[in-house]
């Protein structure tokens, strides 16, 4: 058990890492400053500017809520310190017991805390992440520190040793699932492949479907149509009237708003979608499907993927593309396409379907839940 006290200025360190955290790294925390300030004072301004007409209560209404905006995103932003300090006092009133000495004992499968009548768990498998500062060890549960344990208290042996056995048993338990979910998919799978692809291949044939997505459809989400179209019919309009300021300002909207399309073309996409994905077992990946539900079984995860809410499905030379709600999406190599096609009872199978002479990619007005 270590036993220790967390100082005001331990307090205050914990609070700017969570701080930080919540805003996100500083390109994106950026980005959402322009987007909150730059963007909402500019269309506001676009409003006053071109509608000369409006009464003055509703200029004013939109400029001052404009600027009340702008000022609590600067803040958010910023004034880490301040905040924290905030927050610091809070706690002194409010969690007095925290101020206390506080106890910390590693089970075998928890953490223990208590501070004064304070007492507290967190089983390894709910620590979601262990940080690390100048002064502090800091665990998480969820987006919160759980607890902040001054570097003072524990030596960096011990903390190695604590770290290895919170990630170990949660590799152990993730691994015990995986095998409990692959022995009940299997028991009673109506089909099964393993399918010979790399990390490497199967990230391409993401990022392929990825792109390809805008052209087929269930990558327009209502969202994703709302930002690319609204900022580049604000621009269109701007420069019809001559508002070139405007006009600026909406295409700087319309790019920010739309970062994501522009990083799906990028080479560097496949890398980032590489990380997301698990590498394949020793037999490589396991395709298997199950009442109703499509699971990729890897190396210590998996994917599961509810048929029923399939959107699309496109043949190509390489297999097939799966695309499903929530941006989901499923590749199943050609060898294996026929049958994960006759199990899942989605459509045809891709043989009737060439001896109807039909394509893939136009069979979207089947009945989804259509068996042979």
């Amino acid at each position: 058990m270590y036993r220790y006290y967390v100082s005001d200025e331990d307090y205050l360190n914990m609070v700017r890492v969570m701080l930080v955290n919540q805003r996100g790294p500083k390109k994106t925390a950026v980005l959402k400053l322009l987007l909150k300030t730059v963007l909402q004072m500019g269309a506001a301004a676009f409003l006053i500017l071109f509608y000369p007409d409006a009464p003055s209560w509703m200029k004013w209404t939109i400029g001052i809520f404009s600027l009340l905006w702008a000022a609590l995103a600067v803040f958010q932003y910023s004034f880490l310190d301040f905040r924290a300090k905030l927050l610091l006092k809070q706690s002194k009133t409010t969690a007095p017991d925290y101020w206390k000495e506080h106890r910390l004992d590693v089970t075998e499968n928890a953490l223990r805390l208590s501070y004064g009548e304070t007492k507290l768990e967190l089983p390894f498998r709910e620590v979601t992440a262990l940080q690390e500062t100048e002064t502090l060890q800091l665990i998480f549960r969820n987006k919160d520190v759980f607890e902040a344990v001054p570097r003072t208290a524990v030596s960096d042996e011990d903390w190695g040793k604590i770290r290895e056995k919170i990630l170990g048993r949660q590799r152990e338990e993730r691994s015990e699932a995986l095998d409990k979910l692959c022995a009940s998919v299997l028991e009673g799978a109506s089909f099964k492949a393993h399918l010979d692809l790399t990390q490497d291949e199967l990230a391409e044939k993401i990022m392929q479907m990825t792109r390809a997505s805008f052209r087929y459809g269930p990558g327009w989400s209502g969202r994703t149509v709302f930002t690319f179209a609204f900022p580049l019919v604000l621009a269109v309009y701007s420069a019809i009237g001559g508002a070139w300021a405007t006009f600026a300002l909406c295409m700087a909207a319309f790019i920010l708003f739309n970062m994501r399309v522009f990083l799906v073309f990028m080479p560097a996409y496949r890398a980032i979608i590489r990380e997301k994905l698990m590498p394949p077992a020793e037999d490589g990946y396991l395709l298997a499907v199950k009442d109703k539900t499509a699971y990729l079984l890897g190396e210590g995860k998996a994917f599961n993927y509810d048929l029923a809410a399939m959107k699309k499905q496109v043949g190509t030379d390489d297999g097939l593309y799966v695309y499903f709600d929530k941006q989901a999406m499923l590749f199943v190599p050609q060898k294996a396409a026929d049958g994960f096609l006759r199990a899942s009872g989605l459509k045809k199978s891709l043989k009737a379907r060439a001896e109807a002479g039909l394509a893939l990619s136009e069979a979207d007005h089947d009945d989804p839940t259509e068996n042979e």
